[in-house]
């Protein structure tokens, strides 16, 4: 048991014994010079002090040096020339050395030594939060002394060479937990040392995210945060951007519904555990929803409703007309194909996503459908049109015809003409009673009559034995003529208008006719009928029944284009007459004139050559005899002319000149014939 006695007490203590010691040496020790002493290193509290004998002998060796450490005269507490000592406590200690020599001397010697008090070293460490300042404050203390150093180590090195003084703040670059040590010396030199950890703990990784950034939507938003090592604890909400958290709470989610469209600064900090906060910042864009609004006309069935949208501002659009059909258009054109009471919804998002909607209803009247019948005609027929139209659930009020030809009509089932050949695009346009109208369109072909045109290939007048030709462009048509004839091309012979009907491939008939007048021919009547001449002997013709005549051969006639010509001819020859009438028609009769070559002459007794013209030359028709011979005599008897194959061509001319005036006598003879002719001629001028 240990039993705590005051400074004073221990050392007077001390001192009585140490007198009793020095009592003893000087009683019973003889030391012939021999010196006992020590030497001592600084001592402070809580060190060993270190103790080293300087004792000397002046005879032998010292053998022994022992040590009294409590002043209890027993030196049994060390031996040795160097021995150390660890003091309970601060104070003054008796400390005795008793040196022996191998002389056997005894020397004995003690000191008063110092120990120093330390000074208790201790410091305050604040953890922080990374980026904070940990504080260090000294709070050491000492007992019978005055602490004149503090030395700091803040790096855990060992060396207390960071910084001095009793107070100092630092700040680490990273969280963790940093050993500071604090030395701490007193005024007699006593160092006292004490380490410490101080924490840096770790700031929150913060972030978030949102939702639904528009108008009046409920904006969610959620924190993602976390720390090394620990937890959060809470969270901390600033809407409006001013650096004042309004909210804090254990949750890392919140909502907030904008009334105001705009740029908001929204700021979330988190805690840790260990009080440690980070914050961070958004910008919210808080968008207007789109503007929506539209017109349309309550419309009928297979309408367009005529949807107006341009009061909207949004950047997408999505309809839905209420009986099943969408449409992403802006502007988009719609029918309905029923009627009844439909719900129009538009669905618009703005540019930031924001949507908004708008429903309107509309009405759809029922359309009538409109058709008639009609048929194909030919020009100069009126169709009939026969309305087939349909009411769908609404009385029908009107009808409108337009025939295509600048014509039109309101009745039901009209009828119409057309003046024109060609195609008419015919249309009908029906409507109710909401003028809900419905137009169909028909194309009526009214047909134009086949072209027929009866061609005469000839005359179509002409005379009985002729014909002519008559012809159409049948084409593929079918042809009809009155004759019972159903080709292209017949030949008409007998006075008659002939009619052809021309069916073509539309059921359209054309017809068209030319008259032809056939001519009887004349009836051609010669007189005298067959008859006998003498060779140059004239005979008169004559023809009848005709308007002209033609007489052939032309051999002695003195004109073959008259109805009574002269023949005078030389030997028999058939005439034949051809007469035209008036109508161009031709017909034939025959004479045959016979000659009888007897060596007839027709001899004049006079010859009267003056030249008037009539009876110049003796023509006495010896030409027609061509073997005749003529011999003249005048009455002398003297030749002046002389001719064979005499052509009634002599003037009263010898050598030249005139004969006298006065009786000739003439012989004609003729060649291989017995006949002669002979008697007198007178020339008179």
């Amino acid at each position: 048991m240990m039993v705590k006695t005051s400074k004073a007490t221990e050392m007077n203590k001390v001192i009585r014994n140490l007198g009793i010691v020095l009592i003893a040496s000087l009683c019973f020790g003889k030391t012939y010079g021999d010196v006992s002493n020590f030497i001592f290193s600084s001592a402070c509290d809580g060190s060993a002090v270190k103790f080293t004998s300087t004792s000397t002998v002046t005879g032998g060796t010292i053998v022994a040096w022992e040590w009294d450490f409590n002043a209890d005269g027993n030196f049994s507490d060390a031996s040795g020339p160097v021995v150390t000592k660890l003091f309970a406590a601060a104070g003054s200690y008796p400390v005795g050395l008793r040196i022996r020599s191998s002389l056997n001397v005894i020397t004995t010697a003690y000191k008063t030594i110092t120990v120093n008090p330390l000074a208790v070293a201790n410091f305050t460490a604040t953890d922080v939060c990374l980026g904070g300042m940990n504080s260090f404050t000294s709070t050491s203390t000492i007992i019978g002394g005055t602490i004149v150093k503090y030395k700091w180590d803040f790096n855990n090195d060992g060396f207390y060479d960071d910084s001095t003084g009793n107070t100092f703040s630092r700040k680490y670059s990273l969280p963790g937990s940093y050993t500071i040590g604090l030395m701490v010396v007193s005024d007699s030199g006593c160092i006292s040392v004490v380490s410490k950890s101080a924490k840096v703990f770790p700031l929150p990784v913060v972030d978030f995210n949102f939702d639904k950034t528009c108008l009046y939507d409920t904006t969610d938003f959620w924190v993602n945060s976390s720390v090394s090592g620990g937890n959060i604890v809470k969270y901390y909400w600033n809407f409006n951007g001013d650096d004042i958290y309004e909210q804090s709470t254990a949750l890392n989610t919140n909502r907030l519904s904008f009334i105001t469209a705009g740029n908001y600064i929204v700021q979330i900090k988190t805690e840790s555990e260990k009080g440690c906060m980070k914050d961070t910042s958004k910008l919210v864009v808080i968008a207007p929803k789109p503007i929506l609004n539209f017109t349309f006309n309550n419309s009928c069935v297979g309408y367009d409703i005529n949807i107006d949208n341009s009061f909207s501002m949004a950047k997408t659009f999505s309809w839905n007309f209420g009986d099943g059909s969408t449409s992403l258009s802006a502007n988009p054109k719609y029918s309905y194909k029923e009627a009844g009471i439909f719900t129009i919804k538009l669905i618009g998002s703005s540019a930031y996503g924001c949507y908004d909607n708008i429903s309107k209803t509309i009405t759809i009247h029922p359309t009538p459908t409109a058709s008639f019948s009609a048929y194909d005609v030919c020009i100069g027929n009126s169709i009939s049109f026969t309305n087939k139209s349909t009411s769908n659930g609404a009385p029908i009020k009107d009808y409108y015809w337009d025939f295509g030809d600048q014509h039109g009509e309101i009745n039901h089932n009209p009828k119409h003409t057309f003046l024109i050949p060609g195609p008419y695009n015919v249309v009908l346009v029906v409507s109710n009673i909401f003028n809900c109208m419905d137009t169909f369109k028909q194309t009526v072909n009214v047909w134009n009559l086949p072209v027929v045109k009866v061609v005469a290939g000839g005359p179509v007048e002409f005379c009985k034995g002729d014909s002519v030709k008559l012809s159409i462009n049948a084409g593929s048509n079918t042809v009809l003529w009155n004759t019972g004839e159903n080709t292209a091309d017949i030949y008409a012979k007998t006075t008659a208008k002939y009619r052809v009907v021309l069916f073509d491939n539309n059921g359209c008939i054309n017809k068209d006719s030319m008259l032809v007048k056939v001519f009887e021919l004349p009836i051609i009547k010669v007189n005298p009928a067959d008859t006998q001449v003498r060779v140059g002997k004239p005979v008169g013709l004559s023809a009848s029944g005709a308007n002209t005549y033609s007489w052939a051969p032309h051999d002695f006639l003195d004109n073959p284009f008259k109805a009574e010509p002269i023949s005078v001819p030389l030997q028999t020859t058939n005439y034949i007459v051809t007469g035209e009438d008036i109508n161009g028609c031709k017909s034939t009769a025959s004479v045959k004139v016979a000659v009888n070559s007897d060596f007839s002459l027709d001899i004049s007794n006079l010859l009267t050559p003056n030249g008037d013209g009539a009876n110049d030359i003796w023509d006495i028709g010896a030409r027609f005899y061509p073997t005749n011979e003529v011999v003249i005599y005048d009455r002398w008897g003297v030749e002046v002319y002389r001719q064979k194959t005499y052509k009634d061509d002599w003037g009263g001319m010898y050598n030249g000149n005139p004969v006298p005036e006065g009786t000739y006598y003439y012989v004609i003879t003729f060649e291989g014939s017995d006949k002669t002719y002979a008697g007198y001629l007178t020339i008179l001028r």
